[in-house]
């Protein structure tokens, strides 16, 4: 499926901050930003308008990275960079009043962060928002941080797992060879798999209770998901367990095989797709019964879970306005795309051109 998985645009890749070192020009300001990137379709006035509203989502927007910058319309690489930098710059600049501090705002450092939600409130009392507004604003800003910082860490330790699998594979473009070579990880290699794991700051995000925030958690929680599922690929199918059998219960509900500690024990063969095609089932795109082998199965299983979290972005756009809402359907539209050519590539392989596409 790395084949496969290669034809995800850059927007699947929903690390925090995309990866590319800012460079920008420094007199871009945060309103520029706004108006640009919400021409489209205005937030509405009122609360969910608010300045205190626009700087948390522009926080979302530059932590998630170059997937949001995809989503409102940059299709090259150097725009979507672009676009990322000056976002985090204009974040950093409301929330220091500089823009010193970029790259402690992509990485999530605490001693940036941690004085979001104060911005918030000082944001919140300019724009007259009541307290209980702004109470729930902060709740959404402080998990929406607290999830990207989360999902950073296991993307790091999938990027160091697997740059460590391809010193160690002859065949680095395959994940057979990273399969093969897994059991020879040192124990300090080994010891950061355990990151992949934690899904609890993305849970609460998901199921935050912040009044007419809520959705805004819900929404940026799933393209977080997104993100931590993409990043699984490349590694060994037992760590791919680890690194998106929770963030796939959260999403659908099936609960991941068993998987030992070791992280040097292998799966039984099969066991993943199968858990895949459970998962697609559960999101309401079952792995059509002309589909027999696994190589027939497999591209299937994979559109099915991307059709799934396409119908959870789109369930979600309704309850969120302007450029969160813009950015949903936009992402989902990608997803169908995606599924499509999976589907279609599955269909191929068991012989039916025609088969039903999920």
């Amino acid at each position: 499926m790395r084949k496969l998985i290669a034809l995800v645009p850059s927007f699947m890749f929903l690390a925090c901050g995309g990866g590319d070192k800012p460079v920008v020009d420094p007199t871009t300001t945060a309103q520029t930003t706004t108006a640009s990137a919400s021409s489209a379709a205005p937030t509405p006035p009122g609360p969910l308008g608010s300045t205190a509203y626009g700087f948390v989502i522009g926080a979302a927007g530059c932590w998630l990275g170059g997937s949001w910058a995809e989503a409102e319309g940059e299709t090259q690489k150097a725009e979507r960079k672009k676009a990322v930098e000056v976002r985090c710059l204009d974040v950093t600049k409301m929330l220091t009043g500089s823009g010193d501090k970029v790259e402690q705002l992509r990485a999530l450092d605490p001693a940036i962060t941690d004085s979001i939600g104060a911005k918030v409130i000082a944001y919140a009392k300019d724009d007259h928002l009541d307290a209980t507004r702004t109470e729930n604003l902060v709740k959404l800003a402080t998990a929406i941080a607290t999830a990207q910082r989360e999902a950073l860490l296991a993307r790091r330790a999938s990027e160091k797992i697997k740059g460590d699998l391809d010193k160690l594979s002859t065949d680095k473009e395959e994940d057979a060879a990273r399969e093969k070579d897994s059991d020879k990880l040192t124990a300090d290699e080994a010891a950061i798999v355990a990151q992949l794991k934690p899904t609890a700051a993305l849970e609460a995000l998901m199921n935050l209770q912040a009044g007419e925030y809520s959705h805004d958690g819900k929404a940026i929680a799933l393209l977080t998901a997104i993100s931590r599922v993409d990043h699984a690929r490349g590694l060994p199918k037992h760590m791919k367990v680890y690194a998106a059998g929770s963030v796939l219960k959260l999403a659908f509900g099936v609960a991941p095989p068993a998987v030992g500690e070791d992280v040097k024990t292998k799966l039984v063969p099969g066991t993943w797709l199968a858990y895949l095609t459970d998962v697609a089932k559960a999101a309401n795109h079952a792995v059509p019964d002309t589909a027999k082998t696994p190589k027939e199965r497999e591209p299937f299983a994979w559109a099915g879970m991307i059709s799934g979290f396409s119908d959870k972005l789109k369930a979600e756009q309704p309850q969120t306005q302007g450029e969160l809402a813009n950015v949903l359907t936009s992402t989902a539209g990608h997803l169908d795309a995606i599924a499509q050519m999976a589907s279609d590539k599955g269909a191929a392989r068991a012989g039916q051109p025609d088969a039903k596409k999920p």
